[in-house]
Formats: structure tokens, sequence, C-alpha cells
């Protein structure tokens, strides 16, 4: 199957690149968010400006780059929403629209992208995607992959104390009692404060 670069020009401006936009529909419980460069560093303006993580935000430019169109599909309206290509306009979209934009506001990419089919052979997956404004929808493959909320797209060790340095600390989940743990020396870990013999563990 002959296949063509679903975004030939990208790879020559992705150091231009400024913001990055992820749009989603309203009633999309995903939600949209942007990130804007820092410096050296990627940071989500919906999360007080909390740094991204820069692997996922590198693999993200680069999948733009290796993305190959492999067959052309519908052009009907009223099937884009079988493959999740939707326009972000509608409640109902689960489509995700990822807008490149450089230093200067310039939009360098702007695209829907839905549906992904892994490969059963062992290959490179495929996905889904149409150029915004554009009703030609196509099947690419390549790595891309546009993360579902803004949480996935966080560095996941937040925080990282030496348990030496913790002898007492407490847990709190919304509509519960607080626990309050202790550091057992006797048997090397953590006991709850106060925990009636009669319960266990």
């Amino acid at each position: 199957v002959e296949s063509e670069p679903a975004f030939p020009k990208v790879g020559a401006t992705l150091d231009d690149v400024a913001r990055i936009k992820i749009v989603r529909a309203k009633g999309n419980a995903d939600g949209s968010f942007t990130f804007t460069r820092d410096g050296d560093r990627w940071v989500i303006d919906e999360k007080g400006g909390f740094p991204a993580t820069e692997s996922v935000i590198r693999e993200l430019l680069l999948g733009f780059t290796e993305l190959e169109l492999v067959e052309a599909k519908t052009r009907d309206p009223n099937r884009f929403e079988k493959l999740f290509l939707s326009d972000t306009d509608k409640d109902t979209s689960k489509a995700s629209r990822v807008i490149l934009e450089g230093t200067s506001g310039k939009v360098v990419l702007d695209a829907l992208f839905g549906k992904r089919v892994p490969s059963i052979s062992g290959g490179k997956p495929s996905i889904y995607m149409r150029r915004q404004g554009d009703d030609q929808t196509w099947l690419a493959t390549g790595e891309l992959e546009v993360r579902a909320s803004a949480m996935q797209w966080l560095p996941t060790d937040l925080i990282s104390i030496l348990r030496e340095r913790i002898e007492r600390t407490t847990l709190k989940a919304p509509g519960a009692e607080a626990l309050e743990l202790y550091y057992n020396d006797t048997h090397k870990r953590f006991d709850i404060v106060d925990l009636p013999e009669d319960l266990k563990v």
C-alpha cells in the first residue's frame, strides 16, 4: 500500500511550535487544554502552569512527523461520528482536535484525530483523522497518541520523600474521616493510629 506523510511540512517547524491546543467537545469528559512552551519546558495553562511530562509532549510532536496516510475513507459528514471525527463543536463528538501554533501565533497544524486501530500483526497502530475544514477522512499509520485527560500529560512522580523522613502522616478522602498513620519501628511498617485491637488491616 502506497503511503504519504500526513503532515510533510511539520518536521521543519517543530522548533518553532510555541503552543499546543487540545480541543474537545463540551460533552467530552476528557476536556480541552493548552500547552505553552516556557523556555525549555512545556506547561499546562489550565493547571496553573504546572509542567507537563516532556517525553509525552515530544512523542506527540514526533508522532505528527511520522504519521503516514495509507487509505482515504469517507467524505460523508454523516459517517464522521462512527470514526470519532465529528466536529468538536458538537456535544457528542469524540474527536480530539489538535492545533499547533508557532511563536508568531501562526497555525502550523490543525487536524482532528479519532478512533485508534491496533495492529493485529504487531506493526504500527493506525488512527482515523481528517484535517480541520476538510471532509476527507483518512486512515493513517504511526505511533501518534493524543492522550485523554490533562492528568495523563502530567508527571506521575509529583513528589518523592525518603521513608526515613516520615514518622506520621494523615490521609483524607472527600466524605470520609481522616486516617492517621505512624511508622512502627518494631514491625518496620506504617500502622493506623488508635486502631482497635479487634480490627486488622
